[in-house]
């Protein structure tokens, strides 16, 4: 027995380590991101600075904390690195630790922690320097769990009532609780199901043109650039007197831009009339040159 123990020690060793390896493991951003909508998990994001030279001590702490942390176990863990080497550190013979610009706008500065819904594309909740925070978990989960009661009351009341999957409005309204946290799938197949709903119903019903133009606003706001530009083209399409037709154009050129689809978007600006008011002017000219600069770097 000794004998067995002698040998099979290192193993369990290892296999313990292994075990406790996989728990630890924070994922990059886009593993994570899929992980989460595949399992309708919310994913708790931080952005590190992980210099070559140096490891963000505070991700360190935060890892460690997280290991035994209930409130901690709800997420799929993400790490998204900030750093960015600032060469003019090395004139002095030193190393600056720099951010990445970019990043930081969009994932916050080090030590922010965030927290998306599942398949979400933007935070539904974010703290800045979140990962000093004793009890940063906690008020994760309580954020989440906040945003998720609503849908999930609407859902359960779907599997209850079968006769609530064929009101539009039901449907509509479980997909506005989705756009909420940033989840444009989730909340555009709940939309475009209620649209079929009305269209197959009415097809000069009134909410279909009010409709037809927030999905392309959610897709937009939630970075679902392709899709918006396609949605908003089928929009200025299907209506093209629609009093709205100056904001649909604007939203295709945001997301044309955001799909770096430049020449596209400045193309999209020149169906804005020159008599239009005064604020869809003023936002043309700021897209316009936003998308000019964009194509000349």
């Amino acid at each position: 027995m000794a004998r067995i123990s002698r040998y099979l020690l290192p193993a369990l060793l290892l296999l313990c380590g292994a075990a406790l390896a996989a728990q630890d493991e924070w994922k990059s951003l886009d593993d994570a991101k899929k992980l989460a909508a595949d399992s309708d998990k919310p994913m708790f994001l931080v952005a590190v600075l992980d210099a070559p030279e140096m490891a963000d001590p505070v991700f360190k702490k935060l890892r460690v904390k997280a290991r035994n942390d209930e409130d901690f176990k709800v997420f799929v863990s993400a790490k998204i690195n900030v750093y960015k080497a600032d060469p003019s550190g090395a004139q002095w013979g030193g190393t600056t630790h720099g951010t990445d610009p970019v990043l930081v706008e969009k994932y916050g500065d080090m030590s922010t922690v965030s927290v998306y819904a599942p398949g979400a594309n933007t935070p539904l909740w974010r703290l800045k320097a979140g990962a000093h925070k004793e009890d940063v978990f906690k008020q994760a989960r309580e954020a989440y769990e906040k945003w998720r009661k609503d849908i999930d009351e609407l859902e359960q009341q779907m599997k209850d009532d079968k006769e609530l999957k064929k009101d539009p409005d039901a449907l509509w309204k479980l997909g506005e609780a989705w756009a909420k946290g940033g989840s444009a799938k989730r909340a555009l197949d709940y939309f475009d199901d209620a649209l079929k709903i009305v269209r197959k119903a009415d097809k000069a019903d009134r909410r279909i043109e009010k409709w037809v133009l927030r999905c392309a606003e959610v897709a937009l706001s939630c970075e679902e650039y392709a899709d918006a530009a396609k949605r908003f083209t089928a929009f200025l399409k299907e209506f093209k007197a629609s009093e709205r037709r100056n904001e649909a154009l604007l939203g295709k050129t945001e997301a044309q831009i955001g799909a770096n689809d430049m020449k596209g978007a400045l193309k999209t600006l020149e169906d804005i009339k020159a008599d239009a008011p005064s604020e869809i002017l003023d936002r043309a000219k700021k897209l316009h040159e936003k998308a000019t600069k964009a194509a000349a770097e």
